[in-house]
């Protein structure tokens, strides 16, 4: 019979790669989780046999990911700590900005299925998706890489509750569309068009030279490489031009997006995007602040209504002072999460 008590998931950042900081454990109310351990088979024949006759484990190592409604607790900050690299709090406000070196921390993970608590060490975020759509709670999905599973034990008893140390995840729900929002070029208004976004950083980790001689799985965290910022934004209606359709707010417009030189925002003060994310009192703040649109997506069927659609790719800015791409400003006052850097939790 299905346990649903017994099936968690918690993550503890680590003192170094591979080693937990033994500081906080964090639970989090996660929809679902693949996270597997595999490893390659080698093989070796000779000319005497007509197949394969010997084998063994090559690389031996983790990946999968952590799916949930994204929401204010200190579970879902660490993530996007962990995706980020740099956290600097207030109280319970969090700046967290990109790292410019090799420097994005490893976690502990472990889950609890039903029967058995399996444990996966030096696991790194590769990849960060969010989503919002309109009628939904805004989805998260957090890929991650790391060294082999390192054992299956007991089960753990999961701390739900506010307090030191707790995850906080029972006092708050999760951020929901109706409490978003979505701003361009530095607009204080929030667009009344926007239908649904996502947005994706990839980190790129080099694991092939994680690896070394002398050990099946990675003996150092795997290198973060050229990151990709990528996204979509569907609109309700085409936004045609600068006032078809009218009350628009720096949305990128269809003439825009098809001259010949494209559309790419940058210079700006603060964002060229900005995603306002909230559960009505606390608050996910994502800015892009250099972005190059694609070409839109604007098309009739049948009796369906016309909306338009593009994608978009978020850049480092030169002319900026913080030479960042992207910052995220995540704050909670719910009671039991840490009004400390996730580096130090």
């Amino acid at each position: 019979m299905t346990d649903f008590a017994n099936r968690y998931v918690s993550i503890e950042r680590e003192s170094s790669y591979g080693t937990s900081a033994s500081v906080s454990t964090l639970y989090g109310e996660v929809d679902d989780e693949s996270i597997q351990h595999r490893f390659d088979i080698i093989e070796r024949g000779d000319m005497n046999y007509w197949a394969m006759q010997k084998s063994a484990n090559g690389k031996e190592y983790s990946e999968g990911d952590l799916n949930f409604a994204l929401q204010a607790d200190d579970f879902c900050g660490m993530l996007l700590y962990g995706a980020m690299g740099k956290d600097v709090a207030t109280s319970q406000a969090h700046a967290m900005t990109e790292t410019t070196a090799n420097s994005l921390p490893s976690f502990t993970i472990k889950v609890g299925r039903e029967s058995k608590e399996h444990t996966y060490t030096g696991m790194m975020v590769n990849r960060m998706s969010l989503t919002a759509n309109v009628g939904e709670y805004v989805s998260a999905s957090f890929s991650f890489v790391g060294k082999a599973e390192s054992a299956l034990g007991s089960l753990s008893t999961p701390d739900w509750g506010a307090g030191a140390n707790k995850s906080g995840s029972s006092a708050v729900d999760g951020f929901h569309f109706a409490d978003c929002a979505v701003k361009f070029n530095d607009d204080t208004d929030a667009s009344t068009f926007v239908k649904s976004f996502t947005l994706e950083l990839n980190n790129n980790l080099d694991t092939d030279n994680a690896c070394a001689i002398g050990s099946s799985t990675y003996t150092r965290a795997p290198i973060m490489q050229r990151r990709e910022i990528t996204g979509t934004l569907e609109f309700n209606q085409p936004i045609l031009d600068g006032s078809t359709p009218s009350g628009q707010n720096g949305e990128p417009d269809y003439a825009e997006l098809t001259a010949i030189a494209g559309l790419e925002v940058n210079g700006v003060t603060t964002y060229a995007i900005q995603f306002l994310l909230s559960d009505g009192t606390n608050t996910c703040t994502i800015n892009l602040v250099d972005v190059r649109y694609e070409a839109p997506s604007a098309n009739v069927s049948g009796r369906d209504v016309e909306t338009m659609s593009v994608n978009y790719r978020g850049y480092i800015d030169p002319t900026a002072a913080t030479k960042e791409a992207m910052n995220i400003a995540f704050n909670t006052s719910n009671a039991g999460n840490s009004g400390d850097n996730y580096s130090a939790l």
